[in-house]
């Protein structure tokens, strides 16, 4: 999510910090609740036949590590690279995001240096681009030593593109702005499971799981709003995002496949500063 249409001024740093939850209905969050105890079962044991039920923790291994249920915090910092263009630098979650956006409509200055003052554009919109990598294992709080029998490892790439539109509240967003947009994503997944002391029954002959690797991609839509509000230098935000994700189909730890969709709320909250532009006009 974006703070407004607006871009950094030219010359100019913004830096902030958000709080921010991914509450997901696709139905996986019921399974979390449940799995702890689950794994449970098999964590004292040397070796492990496969069953339905740890079949089950295996696929929500994986939707876990996508999608999971989850609070945490983000910083983040932005520059005004050329009128019209900002670049940022967000770490978020253990995930490395870097961005551009492109103004398209509305000023680009600051309240104290632009001439336009004296009759503010309220509206703004820029168009943006958004890459972010990021890698995961599984969470042993909820799996336990049965997860480091799965030697799960998963990977994701996601490009996300915005389209932010806001309105400014006083001259060059003096008081903050009121934002809203879409968002539409692309994802690539890449995950692999290297069972150790999981075994199944080829022919009445116990054998240990065979390693696999998996690449998947899938997209996704979503729609956010945001207010942005304080005074010159130093603004709240408070914001939420709705995707809807139909992630396709996956393996689990018997490959086996199985899919699962649905909508994932991303509410947060957060402070940002920001510098005047070192770029005065005349």
């Amino acid at each position: 999510m974006f703070l407004s249409g607006k871009v950094t001024p030219k010359g100019s740093f913004a830096v902030g910090s958000n709080v921010t939850a991914n509450i997901s209905t696709s139905g996986v969050s019921q399974a979390y609740k449940t799995i702890k105890s689950a794994a449970s079962e098999y964590n004292n044991r040397d070796s492990t036949f496969i069953d339905e039920q740890l079949n089950n923790i295996s696929k929500t291994a994986i939707a876990y590590s996508i999608d999971p249920v989850s609070a945490g915090y983000d910083f983040y910092i932005r520059y005004g690279l050329v009128k019209k263009v900002d670049l940022g630098y967000r770490y978020n979650n253990g995930a490395h995001v870097l961005d551009a956006r492109y103004q398209f409509i509305g000023t680009t200055g600051t309240f104290n240096n632009n001439a336009e003052n004296t009759n503010p554009k309220r509206w703004h919109g820029s168009l943006g681009i958004q890459y972010s990598s990021q890698s995961s294992g599984i969470p042993f709080d909820y799996f336990g030593l049965i997860g480091q029998q799965f030697n799960f490892s998963l990977s994701r790439k996601d490009l996300l593109i915005p389209l932010t539109l806001s309105y400014a509240f006083g001259p060059e967003e003096k008081y903050g702005a009121f934002c809203f947009g879409l968002l539409f994503t692309k994802t690539r997944i890449k995950y692999s499971f290297s069972p150790q002391g999981i075994y199944q029954l080829n022919q009445g002959i116990p054998q240990l799981i065979p390693a696999f690797k998996e690449d998947k991609s899938f997209i996704s839509g979503g729609a956010f709003i945001h207010l942005k509000f304080g005074f010159k230098f130093i603004y709240g935000v408070l914001g939420t995002a709705l995707y809807y994700q139909n992630f396709g189909s996956f393996k689990s730890l018997n490959q086996t496949t199985f899919g699962f969709k649905g909508f994932t709320l991303v509410p947060n909250a957060g402070i940002i500063m920001t510098s005047p532009s070192i770029f005065r006009k005349k």
